[in-house]
């Protein structure tokens, strides 16, 4: 008979979630939002042409958002670096808002932001290269 048919038996344990996923960028820590920071300052210096102690302002958050960037992070944020860096002049052709893009993309804007968190990327690499 359908009725006398054993139930099947359920562990708890399957109904837990799956830990063996890294699930990045769900959560907003410190170093998110100083990355966040970091690159509204570094966009908005570069679109205005700068203000006062800009240079300084992004080359601290370049620093500290590098200090943020996990070890498995660190080959693609220095190429991320190199990328903007090289192709930020490119934009220029672009009719009207171009200069902008290169502007904010430029060396007073965002690839500033990435050279300066490049810098901490690279030392920490060293540093941890360097531990006993």
């Amino acid at each position: 008979m359908l009725l006398d048919c054993p139930r099947p038996q359920i562990s708890r344990g399957s109904f837990k979630k799956n830990t063996n996923k890294k699930h990045k960028g769900n959560n907003m820590g410190a170093g998110k939002i100083i990355q966040i920071v970091t690159v509204v300052v570094a966009l908005v210096a570069g679109v205005m042409g700068g203000f006062p102690q800009s240079a300084l302002a992004i080359a601290v958050l370049g620093l500290v958002s590098g200090y943020f960037i996990e070890a498995d992070d660190r080959m693609r944020f220095l190429v991320g670096a190199l990328a903007i860096t090289a192709f930020s002049g490119g934009l220029n052709a672009i009719p009207a808002v171009g200069p902008y893009i290169s502007a904010a993309l430029g060396t007073n804007g965002l690839a500033a932001a990435y050279a300066a968190g490049a810098v901490s990327v690279i030392v920490l690499a060293l540093v941890d290269k360097l531990k006993p």
